[in-house]
């Protein structure tokens, strides 16, 4: 016998929810547990590399995993990784909150329990609510795809680098450096 799961909102998900390791998505609550070793180090990697980018330049501020986005009445998300200018900083009320925009990037790092169905979802989501890039990164494959709001997407190899484009201009990341592993050992 199926059960219908009952929706809740945003406020209930606030009052209720907030600091746990769960998003909101459509008016349910997900879990969201802890990613494996590798997923998470990938993850401080770029956002140690974000971060060395963008607060010099004061360019904007960066959430890890558990930094929530309100992006719509009945769905908060967390990126592993988001970038957002300072532009979007004005619009904080209350910094111990989920954020109530979308981020500018959001990077998510794909563990292997996750179904490629949900992360396309995941991608189409941040993109319909206005994140203008999104970085998914797959380190099975040692490869990553940026995906625009045009509905276009760039394949990057490991050989190659994720760049900021429009959202972080210069900023350039040598995706094989994500893979610490497969790196060289130096002398």
């Amino acid at each position: 016998m199926l059960t219908a799961t009952r929706k809740i909102t945003m406020d209930e998900f606030l009052t209720h929810y907030d600091g746990q390791a769960v998003e909101l998505i459509q008016g349910e609550v997900i879990d969201m547990p802890p990613a494996g070793f590798e997923v998470s180090e990938i993850a401080a990697l770029i956002l140690a590399a974000l971060a060395t980018w963008v607060y010099p330049r004061r360019l904007g501020r960066l959430t890890g995993a558990d930094g929530g986005y309100i992006l719509s009445p009945d769905t908060v998300r967390a990126p592993d990784v988001g970038y957002f200018s300072n532009v979007k900083s004005v619009l904080i009320v209350d910094p111990s909150k989920h954020l109530p925009f979308p981020p500018d990037l959001a990077v998510e790092v794909v563990s292997p329990n996750d179904r490629p169905t949900d992360v396309i979802d995941k991608v189409n989501l941040y993109l319909r609510v206005g994140v203008l890039q999104v970085w998914v990164v797959y380190p099975t494959l040692k490869l990553a795809y940026i995906y625009y709001p045009d509905g276009t997407a760039r394949r990057v190899e490991a050989h190659q680098s994720l760049m900021g484009g429009d959202v972080l201009p210069g900023f350039d990341l040598p995706l094989i450096t994500l893979f610490p592993a497969d790196l060289p050992d130096t002398p």
